[in-house]
């Protein structure tokens, strides 16, 4: 899955850990943002996700070696897990944009049979599914309101730190040379 950063709310690693049981029954209501998953059986390594709105699972991933699982297949896996050992970390995001971007971004990832509150014409939220639209990158620019900097902005601080690296390797060229 491809999510955006949030702030680590919760982190542990548990020994003989019953994912189902141990970590799915712990989410809070509250809690919007991801959980991941990280186990091991013997000499095998599963790196599991899970996009969580409101303690609702809403879309998961699941990563063995090569095999890779999405969606429905990945969460009935995961919920059937058992670790030796595994670290859990639940990640909020406290700006409801990035969990809106990581449910779009991983569209196929979604759960079967959930149907996420997404926002309606009139911007209050409504239950049901999202349109799949491409978009191009101007139109997604403008949606979380991302503003790319002009050429000039670019070139004028890339220009500012050549002259403050070149002004520094000037101050110490005597010290260096000295020594």
């Amino acid at each position: 899955m491809e999510l955006p950063r949030g702030t680590t709310v919760k982190y542990y690693e548990k020994e003989n850990i019953s994912v189902n049981r141990e970590v799915l029954r712990t989410i809070d209501t509250r809690f919007v943002g991801y959980i991941r998953i990280f186990g091991k059986n013997k000499s095998e390594t599963e790196d599991n996700y899970l996009l969580v709105k409101e303690g609702e699972i809403v879309a998961a991933e699941s990563e063995s070696g090569a095999k890779s699982m999405r969606g429905t297949e990945s969460l009935s896996h995961i919920k059937e897990t058992k670790y030796k050992h595994a670290a859990i970390e639940f990640v909020a995001y406290e700006e409801e944009f990035k969990y809106d971007m990581a449910l779009e971004i991983n569209q196929i990832c979604r759960v079967n049979g959930k149907s996420p509150t997404v926002p309606g014409p009139s911007g209050a939220e409504v239950r049901g599914e999202p349109s799949i639209k491409k978009m191009s990158r101007e139109e997604l620019l403008k949606k979380y309101r991302i503003q790319v900097p002009s050429d000039e902005s670019v070139v004028r601080l890339i220009g500012e730190k050549d002259e403050r690296i070149i002004g520094f390797e000037d101050s110490m060229k005597p010290r260096l040379l000295n020594e």
